[in-house]
């Protein structure tokens, strides 16, 4: 019997990091209003492949090194990462029998529900009127979706799992 071993292993984390290098690439402050949440799209996408492989821990570290990063409230984007992952690993059969359009939309909402729960977060502890246009990132997010997807599966199914 021979055993399945995961060869491309480093393939998540880096994908991961790259995530976190899109995210806080230094953009003007009118494209990083709209820009789309690419940690956000990253952690979904593995949690819609792999729930197994990520659970409520790795994505509170990931919060909790995005709240480092982002200098936000400790847990701020744990809490929301967490919530939101759960509703993923959830219904993530379901969810792949979407059509791209479908689940886009579907990343739009869940989107819409992290950037509402930060907000949320953020408001506890700041109080300031931002608006509706906080959403706008769960927009171009939602619209990235398919084109992240469709590159990522090509990576893990496509050109690398041909024979050594």
């Amino acid at each position: 019997m021979q055993k399945t071993t995961n060869r491309y292993w480093w393939l998540m984390p880096l994908s991961l990091l790259s995530a976190f290098l899109w995210q806080h690439w230094p953009l003007s402050p009118a494209l990083r209003a709209v820009a789309p949440d690419a940690i956000l799209l990253v952690t979904l996408h593995w949690i819609w492949r792999k729930p197994h492989a990520i659970g409520s821990g790795v994505l509170f570290l990931i919060g909790l090194f995005r709240d480092g990063v982002e200098g936000s409230a400790l847990g701020q984007h744990a809490l929301a990462l967490i919530l939101t992952g759960y509703f993923v690993q959830i219904f993530h059969q379901r969810l792949r029998m979407f059509a791209v359009w479908q689940q886009s939309l579907t990343i739009c909402l869940l989107t819409c529900f992290y950037l509402m729960t930060c907000n949320w977060l953020h408001l506890l502890h700041y109080p300031t009127n931002m608006g509706f246009s906080f959403f706008w990132p769960a927009v171009t997010t939602g619209l990235c979706w398919p084109l992240l997807h469709l590159l990522l599966n090509t990576m893990e199914q496509g050109f690398l799992r041909r024979p050594a």
